[in-house]
């Protein structure tokens, strides 16, 4: 304390320092958070066509009786049907990647905090991901068009701007529409009664309707993650394990400087009486501080 110029400085290098492997470790986890933001606020089993493991990466059509046969399975409290499919908007002469989300109006699966505006009901209705209207500049009221249909913008959501691509909503029977598979849902989010296990539901909805695949979400989102994080869990590892010793590399060399001037200060500590254990005690004590 005696010198706060240097205390300042070396604290300023140790906390840049620390901030870069925060950084890269935070852009990873982000990235993963990100990637399932959808799923992780749905139902605790989510049930796709037959063999599917993932959310946004397998295509998955399953027919409107197939969802009435899934709701009587025993231990099942309530099924909701979702059509979810990529949309690529052209905005301002881009193209903009969006996963378009229909759901039935009144039940699960829509946006979960409307910034702005109101839930779609009808055909032709949108809810946009705020941070992407803004980007673009459409606001409710907004229209745009997407495979000869014309969308306008009847509310703006909150926390929906996912990894790479943002979220839309729209009526689950316009989505159909637009991806041509009337009377079909991708998904069937179903809550477990209550004593119900998520697990022993989705094995016992595998065994009652073999033509589905019955995942649980916790698993389904682990899937999504190990798919798409994992392309880049190499490259960002490496950089945290860089920026990590790039971290005990500065705080060693500002440990180091800072006892090497304090030389005198240590020799006259031990001539008159310190001993050396005490002051190896007193340098880590300092370091530690740092």
């Amino acid at each position: 304390m005696a010198e706060p110029a240097k205390l300042g400085v070396t604290l300023a290098a140790v906390a840049a320092a620390m901030a870069l492997v925060l950084l890269l470790a935070g852009l990873r986890r982000g990235i993963g958070d990100q990637t399932t933001l959808y799923v992780d606020r749905q139902a605790p089993v989510l049930v796709g066509q037959q063999g599917v493991r993932n959310f946004i990466a397998q295509p998955s059509v399953l027919s409107d009786a197939l969802a009435g046969r899934v709701a009587s399975v025993d231990g099942v409290a309530s099924v909701t049907r979702v059509s979810e499919g990529y949309a690529m908007f052209r905005l301002h002469g881009q193209r903009v990647l969006s996963l378009l989300v229909g759901y039935d109006p009144g039940r699960g699966g829509g946006p979960w905090d409307l910034a702005e505006g109101r839930r779609p009901a009808r055909a032709g209705e949108v809810v946009l991901d705020r941070v992407l209207a803004s980007s673009h500049g459409l606001a409710v009221g907004s229209r745009l068009t997407y495979r000869g249909a014309t969308l306008r913008v009847v509310g703006l959501s909150r926390g929906t701007a996912g990894w790479m691509m943002a979220l839309g909503f729209a009526t689950r029977s316009f989505v159909n529409e637009l991806n041509r598979h009337p009377g079909t849902s991708t998904f069937l989010f179903v809550q477990p009664r209550p004593g119900t296990s998520p697990d022993a539901l989705a094995a016992r909805i595998d065994r009652a309707v073999p033509e589905a695949s019955a995942v649980t979400r916790e698993k389904l989102a682990a899937n999504d993650r190990d798919l798409f994080v994992g392309a880049f869990n190499g490259p960002l590892l490496a950089m945290v394990t860089i920026s990590v010793v790039v971290a005990i590399i500065v705080i060693g060399l500002s440990v180091y400087s800072s006892t090497i001037e304090r030389a005198r200060d240590y020799a006259t500590l031990k001539a008159i009486g310190l001993a050396p254990r005490r002051l190896v005690v007193l340098a880590a004590a300092q370091a530690v501080a740092i």
